[in-house]
């Protein structure tokens, strides 16, 4: 979407990052279709790994379990 971003990321460790802008994915998929297409298939899959992790924090909470201190999921 085109919409700003709602999020900020703060490293654990040391790290190297990159940013991907909106206009590159464009011409990626312009230029290299199954390059593009993995790129959004591996985004795509962790947003789902990050929305089921947020949904199993949210049961646990709403059923009252202790949150603090356990080896549920993680967001990283």
């Amino acid at each position: 979407d085109f919409f700003p971003r709602s999020a900020s990321v703060r490293a654990v460790e040391d790290c190297r990052a990159i940013e991907i802008a909106a206009a590159a994915l464009h011409r990626l998929a312009e230029r290299d279709m199954e390059q593009f297409a993995l790129i959004q298939m591996n985004i795509g899959r962790e947003v789902c790994r990050r929305l089921r992790a947020t949904d199993e924090l949210l049961f646990r909470a709403r059923m009252g379990e202790a949150l603090a201190g356990d080896a549920g999921p993680t967001l990283i």
